[in-house]
């Protein structure tokens, strides 16, 4: 409809002459002012006290040595004839070389696997990863250039306002939280003026979420995202072009989908700004451009040019698509207590309509697509964080949930959506000994899907941590531990921080 352009061309140019605005013109404009001591909550604005300022260059280098082993439970725990599912060496690099408000940092990591399988990640032998590489500039206003971490968003297990930075799902449920998303290259302004924050970002290359592939041999990789068996329910009136079938079930493919390139209609940019006080957090978020949660669209590829038809292949592919989406994000810190919440809006998204198909005639033949339809999209994150006895005893409880259209039993549910996460963690001896144990729940409409877990962790306080544990997925017919019913893991890691 013309209105919808014309108001997707008037938001898109909004977007872009504040973010250019803010990037350009906000350090000549002296808006910034001293803060006071502990007036912000740096931790989660990643800013630094501006009390600390030096005028000397000089170079920092951290990071830590891991290696990192993984084990079936049982013989059909992996999907290839393995008795090692990863063994893993990690150095993991933090450079930083400059002054306390202007400096350039480079964080790499570096990888040995001893015998490389399709656990999930398409790596070899020896690898290398560029985490983050970025200029920075500035103190209270700053400006930073390069492959960087956003880490907006204030959840624990699926932050849905965090827009920017890449998510990485090769792993899947056994990454730390920190290795979950990896940075992208960007151009970031902030401005810092008491207890407010501004922020803003152009993203001129869109960095697609990290799917577990199948690698060169067929394999299908541990942290699989794609059901063994993929089932499509033939519509009553498409039944006779089939020779009458209601089900047809295959193998499906994931593939990679076609990088949308670098053409200016695919610049993300975003805003976010908010306020921060001693126990109150609060942030509103805008963002345009290519959508890091795809559809995941099956494509079901027909022989045959005349009735009855069969069906050869299935694939499924990551479809990307530009959206504006709204964020609202909030922490909230009551004695013991805090409750963290967010929410994000898209005003039109893709969403996958169920048991709806299309004919699509294409130059390879005829091929049966899901209908797509767009729709109001709403995805929220809540928790509560209690620290119930001493000083290191922790319980959170976090709920995740998407909302898709005005009539939600209409589409098809996501992955990861309907996903409680419950966690207790306490330390022992001097903080030397940590203990975590918790479960992922899924409730689905005929079952509920589960992933309980439990780690032990004993750090030498030298530099030296070792970590145990294991975790058990179970499910009938909800889908997304179903597909890990078989992943039953126990894993060792040893760690060595410089």
């Amino acid at each position: 409809m013309p209105e919808e352009k014309l108001l997707k061309k008037l938001i898109s140019s909004i977007w872009f002459i504040l973010v250019c605005a803010t990037i350009l013109i906000a350090p000549l404009s002296g808006f910034a002012e001293k803060r006071a001591d502990g007036a912000m909550d740096d931790s989660f604005l990643n800013s630094s006290s501006s009390n600390q300022t030096t005028s000397n260059s000089r170079w920092m280098l951290h990071g830590f040595m891991e290696n990192e082993n993984y084990f079936p439970v049982s013989e059909t725990s992996s999907r290839e004839s393995t008795s090692i599912l990863k063994e893993e060496t990690r150095l993991n690099v933090n450079i930083r070389y400059g002054s306390h408000s202007y400096y350039a940092r480079v964080i790499a990591d570096f990888y040995h696997y001893q015998q490389p399988t399709a656990y999930a990640l398409p790596r070899q032998s020896e690898s290398g990863e560029i985490q983050e590489a970025y200029l920075h500039a500035g103190d209270l206003y700053s400006l930073r250039i390069g492959k960087q971490l956003f880490h907006w968003g204030r959840a624990d297990l699926f932050p849905v306002t965090n827009f920017l930075d890449q998510r990485d799902y090769r792993e899947l449920f056994s990454q730390d939280k920190e290795d979950q998303r990896q940075g992208v290259y960007a151009i970031k302004g902030k401005l810092i003026w008491k207890n407010f924050s501004f922020e803003s970002a152009l993203v001129p290359v869109f960095s697609p979420p990290l799917l577990p592939q199948i690698d060169q041999e067929g394999k299908r990789p541990f942290w699989n995202l794609v059901p063994e068996s993929y089932t499509l329910d033939i519509p009553e009136a498409m039944q006779p072009y089939f020779g009458g079938s209601q089900q047809i079930s295959l193998q499906p493919q994931l593939v990679e989908s076609q990088h949308p390139g670098t053409a200016w209609k695919h610049i993300s940019g975003a805003l976010r700004g908010g306020y921060t006080a001693a126990n109150l957090d609060l942030f509103i978020s805008y963002y345009h451009g290519l959508d890091n949660r795809p559809l995941l669209l099956a494509d079901a590829k027909i022989s045959g040019t005349t009735p009855p038809w069969s069906v050869t292949s299935v694939t499924i592919q990551p479809q990307y698509e530009s959206i504006d989406q709204f964020g609202l994000e909030t922490a909230l810190s009551l004695g013991r207590f805090s409750i963290r919440a967010e929410g994000s809006y898209t005003m039109q998204k893709s969403l996958v309509v169920k048991d709806e198909y299309t004919l699509s005639q294409q130059s390879d033949g005829a091929h049966l697509l899901p209908k797509v339809q767009k729709a109001p999209y709403f995805a929220y994150t809540i928790g509560v964080d209690a620290n119930l006895w001493g000083d290191d005893g922790r319980v959170l409880l976090e709920w995740t949930q998407a909302i898709p259209g005005q009539h939600q039993s209409r589409y098809a549910d996501e992955l990861f959506t309907n996903i409680l996460l419950l966690r207790i963690e306490d330390k022992f001896f001097n903080k030397q000994l940590t203990i975590e144990a918790g479960s992922l729940l899924r409730p689905d409409h005929e079952s509920i899907g589960y992933a309980p877990y439990l780690n032990f962790g004993w750090d030498f306080q030298n530099g030296l941590e070792i970590k145990m544990g294991a975790m058990v997925f179970g499910a009938s017919s909800e889908p997304l531990f179903a597909m890990l019913a078989d992943n039953d893991f126990f894993f060792l890691k040893a760690r060595y921080s410089f």
